[in-house]
């Protein structure tokens, strides 16, 4: 009984797998020719159009041809797959080496776009440019300075210690004249760090340039120089300035002037009382026998110092003016 129940279930088997194989023929026949009519009848797509030129050494366009021009075909869906894959892109070319000026009327860039075509039974249906007009100009270079777009906050008790390094700091910019005289910097992409608390080197792209520009470098190295601070204090001896010849003698009070400022760690020894001048300028002043007010003002200092703060603000003198001999009669 089992050899014959083993036959049995072959044959059953090979009856089923045969049905499959009909009936994936059956359905490849009917996607055949659902294929054939689909592709028979007309449908309307939407291609993109690329500009070409050749352009003489030493000019520049004006301005940068249309990037979103679009052209909508209609055809049957033979005629449509057929030229998307034997022609995928639409480029119009052109030779403005004889030229300073080239208009594109709509009627002459549907005839430039329907000899690109791989079928005369393909129709344009709408282009979305009425006209193109392009217009040369002379091509120039120009040097400009870059500008660090920067948004930085540093951690406590810390501060830069010097100034930021760009690398380079100057970019060089090559277009028609109309777009390049007008250029007079260039900046960064943002650069946000918060809480610096140690120097950074990165690597900063700069802000892409309109197509008819281009630039001699896209990126740029910057280097932020960071330091811990702490403030020190120090007394400077008060200077006084135009003082009359007619009086005597002063006296000013106080002679030392305290000094609060903050300053990088590195440099904390090097900053003394004599990278400071403070005056009281006597000029305008009044300048009545007793006591008198002048303000103090702070005339020199260090670069590398901030906050500065001194007190008081104001010195007050006392005055002895020269007595003048009386006449005889």
């Amino acid at each position: 009984m089992l050899p014959t129940i083993k036959i049995k279930n072959k044959i059953l088997n090979f009856k089923l797998q045969e049905d499959r194989a009909i009936l994936l023929i059956c359905i490849g026949i009917a996607l055949v020719f659902w294929l054939l009519v689909k592709l028979s009848q007309r449908y309307t797509t939407v291609r993109q159009v690329t500009f070409d030129f050749e352009i003489p050494e030493g000019k520049a366009l004006a301005d940068a041809p249309p990037k979103d021009m679009r052209v909508e075909i209609e055809g049957t869906g033979w005629d449509l797959l057929f030229d998307y894959f034997s022609n995928p892109v639409i480029e119009l070319s052109y030779d403005l080496s004889q030229t300073d000026n080239l208009l594109l009327s709509r009627s002459q860039l549907r005839s430039e776009i329907l000899r690109q075509l791989s079928s005369g039974d393909i129709k344009i249906s709408e282009i979305n440019y009425e006209s193109i007009d392009l217009e040369l100009e002379e091509k120039v270079t120009k040097t400009v300075p870059v500008q660090l777009q920067r948004k930085l906050s540093f951690g406590p008790e810390y501060h830069l210690r010097d100034s930021i390094e760009l690398s380079p700091d100057s970019v060089s910019v090559t277009g028609p004249v109309s777009a390049v005289e007008q250029i007079e910097r260039w900046s960064t992409d943002s650069l946000i760090i918060q809480n610096l608390k140690s120097d950074m080197i990165r690597k900063l792209s700069l802000q892409p340039p309109p197509q008819v520009v281009s630039l001699s470098t896209r990126q740029i190295e910057i280097h932020i120089p960071v330091e811990q601070y702490t403030e020190k204090s120090l007394f400077v001896e008060l200077e006084v300035e135009n003082v009359p010849d007619q009086i005597d003698s002063i006296r000013f009070f106080p002679q030392r002037v305290r000094v609060n400022c903050v300053v990088g760690l590195g440099q904390y020894n090097e900053v003394t009382e004599n990278d400071f001048k403070l005056v009281a300028d006597l000029k305008g002043a009044s300048l009545e026998e007793g006591r008198n007010r002048v303000s103090i003002e702070l005339t020199t200092r260090p670069d590398y110092v901030k906050n500065i703060q001194f007190s008081p603000k104001t010195a007050e003198f006392f005055i002895v003016k020269k007595q003048e001999p009386s006449s005889e009669e």
